[in-house]
């Protein structure tokens, strides 16, 4: 029948559309390919959150980079209100997301592990943008 041949093409189509999306986002905003260890190592060197980024204007973003070798298991982040350290969090999931579904990162440079999970708990109430903070 067509309609199975239909929705065969359907199915491909998204997966080209999605990847020259992809591809497109990366090569616009010089965004770099991840590399992955076995060292359970973390490095990020000028991350970006991207959505953030795009949204503020690449004058206004300022990059962080973020460093876990194999001795370091925890990492406290603090600051004052309105620092940025909500959105220091969500990069980091973004990246490692973006990362493993083979995707270029906002980045200079990135090596990371293979992640099987990530948790978190962020206030779902923040607004990164106009700078609105759950707490």
């Amino acid at each position: 029948t067509y309609i199975n041949r239909l929705q065969k093409l359907a199915k491909t189509l998204a997966t080209v559309d999605v990847l020259q999306s992809l591809a497109v986002v990366a090569e616009t905003n010089h965004y770099s390919r991840p590399s992955f260890n076995d060292d359970h190592v973390i490095k990020i060197q000028d991350g970006r959150h991207a959505v953030v980024e795009k949204v503020m204007g690449v004058q206004e973003y300022i990059p962080n980079s973020i460093s876990f070798d194999q001795k370091t298991s925890i990492q406290l982040i603090t600051g004052p209100n309105m620092s940025g350290k909500s959105t220091y969090m969500r990069q980091l999931a973004l990246t490692v997301i973006m990362a493993q579904m083979g995707s270029f990162v906002a980045a200079d440079h990135v090596d990371l592990p293979l992640f099987d999970a990530i948790f978190t708990r962020i206030g779902a109430a923040d607004d990164l943008i106009s700078g609105q903070s759950t707490f």
